[in-house]
């Protein structure tokens, strides 16, 4: 019981940062919201944000598994983390940095979905986000979605459309 109480508690906490982090990118408060970001990348994660650009979303992935029992909500908090990022990033015209980031983020979230076998669905919004995020960078520069992430996102996208 007690667990449960805590995980849930954890769930709360972090709900409350990402409003706070997605208020400070509405308000161009962009400093503020990237030290939250390293802030909960340390505290939830155990890496800070030089780590997750230096290494694949594979990798970051593996690296999620050190503890089993949380690899998957670890990775929809580091999905979830990049994506907002990317959004920053692209809301200062760093074109480069917020498709990176968001790029990350969507393969993260595809990848979870087909290893749960489409579970986590009160985030598939949140990927389809991702997309939508990558698709409008790509529209305003040279960037493309690599084959491998579109073909992941057509097999999510068919999931859903089921």
């Amino acid at each position: 019981m007690y667990q449960k109480d805590f995980i849930i508690f954890l769930i709360e906490q972090f709900a409350r940062l990402v409003a706070r982090i997605v208020a400070m990118i509405t308000n161009r408060e962009y400093d503020d919201a990237a030290f939250y970001i390293e802030q909960v990348y340390r505290q939830y994660l155990g890496v800070n944000s030089d780590l997750i650009n230096a290494f694949s979303y594979r990798s970051l992935m593996s690296m999620m598994k050190i503890d089993p029992e949380a690899y998957g909500d670890k990775c929809i908090v580091l999905a979830e983390l990049l994506r907002l990022e990317g959004r920053m990033f692209f809301e200062q015209g760093n074109m480069k940095e917020g498709f990176g980031r968001n790029l990350k983020s969507l393969n993260i979230f595809l990848t979870i979905f087909r290893e749960d076998d489409g579970g986590h669905e009160e985030h598939h919004a949140k990927a389809l986000e991702a997309a939508a995020n990558l698709e409008e960078i790509a529209a305003k520069t040279d960037y493309e979605m690599p084959a491998e992430t579109r073909a992941m996102l057509d097999r999510f996208l068919d999931s859903v459309n089921r």
